[in-house]
């Protein structure tokens, strides 16, 4: 199981009319090779079932210097990119691509074991200006240590973007893709410090997703 703190995050729509062939494309081509570069530990991709953006690829790293290495740039160049790539690519829809580093994690001290993972909750938040030590402060000592324990969450892990953008995200690890819809999620995370700092944040994403 990874222990890695450095996340490759990919996001992207859609059209319907495309959908099939991307699909077919990145699980059949363009995750297989970037598993194959030292490195990546792990790779996943997640469909949405609620929000956004429609999938995900989230990619474990060993560490910030496997994006420099000779195998991994070699993926964006001839003869390891090919036109099936450049069309496929012209297909992704409010692409997103962020380079992260983990700064908290609650929940499990290890990653789940895959198939126990039925479900991912994806947040995505920017604090006001002003507000953003306090906005930390919330989400690593409060938020997701609240969050971790209400049954069914496996493991919660903050990242903050060295490369690219938004600069905040969260993975929720669920047992049940819909368990942020129950009444002890809820009941869980609805305190007063957290009524209060929501006044002082902004969405950029949020999305409840299950496995491809």
């Amino acid at each position: 199981m990874s222990t890695a703190n450095t996340l490759l995050f990919t996001a992207t729509d859609v059209d319907p009319a495309d959908e099939a062939a991307l699909n077919d494309w990145y699980d059949n081509r363009h995750v297989p090779q970037r598993v194959a570069v030292p490195g990546v530990l792990t790779a996943r991709r997640w469909e949405a079932l609620e929000g956004g953006p429609k999938y995900l690829a989230l990619y474990d790293l060993a560490g910030l210097d496997v994006l420099q290495t000779a195998e991994y740039k070699a993926l964006s160049q001839p003869p390891m990119r090919t036109e099936v790539d450049v069309e496929r690519a012209k297909t992704f829809k409010n692409p997103v691509r962020v380079v992260m580093q983990q700064i908290a994690q609650a929940g499990s001290a290890t990653a789940p074991a895959a198939d126990a993972v039925k479900g991912l909750l994806l947040v995505s938040l920017q604090p006001e200006a002003g507000y953003e030590d306090e906005f930390n402060d919330w989400y690593t000592t409060e938020h997701i240590e609240y969050g971790a324990r209400v049954l069914g969450l496996l493991r919660v892990r903050r990242f903050k973007a060295v490369e690219g953008s938004p600069t905040y995200v969260a993975l929720w690890e669920l047992a049940d893709p819909n368990l942020p819809n129950t009444q002890p999620w809820r009941q869980a995370l609805d305190t007063p410090w957290a009524v209060r700092i929501r006044q002082h944040y902004t969405r950029n994403f949020r999305g409840i997703y299950k496995p491809r």
